[in-house]
This record gives structure tokens, sequence and C-alpha cells, in this order.
């Protein structure tokens, strides 16, 4: 198995992967700052789901 391939990345693809980050990196900002903590639980589901998606398409090409 090759874990490192070349991969041409769609604009979908790439949206995907920057939701995932920023969703993620929100989530673990929303810990420094109150008013976004309740929030925090959504920020992690949406951007596991959107990584999980991300790399579902990596591994089927």
């Amino acid at each position: 198995m090759r874990i490192f391939k070349s991969k041409e990345m769609g604009w979908g693809d790439m949206g995907l992967i920057k939701l995932s980050v920023l969703a993620i990196g929100a989530a673990a900002g929303s810990y420094w700052s109150e008013a976004i903590l309740p929030y925090a639980t959504w920020f992690v589901v949406v951007g596991v789901i959107l990584a999980l998606i991300a790399a579902a398409r990596w591994i089927r090409d």
C-alpha cells in the first residue's frame, strides 16, 4: 500500500479539507472563548464528518 500518492484535487476536495480544518480549529478555539463554547460539539461533529468525506474520496481514488 502506497501511503503517499499523486492526486490532482479539485476545488470541491480542497473545500472539504478547508472546512474540516476550520471546524476543528473553531472547536479547539472555543475552549478559550465562552461565547462559542456551547457550539463546540457541533464544530467537532462537522469537522470529523467533513474530514471523513475527504479521506473517503482520497482513498477511493
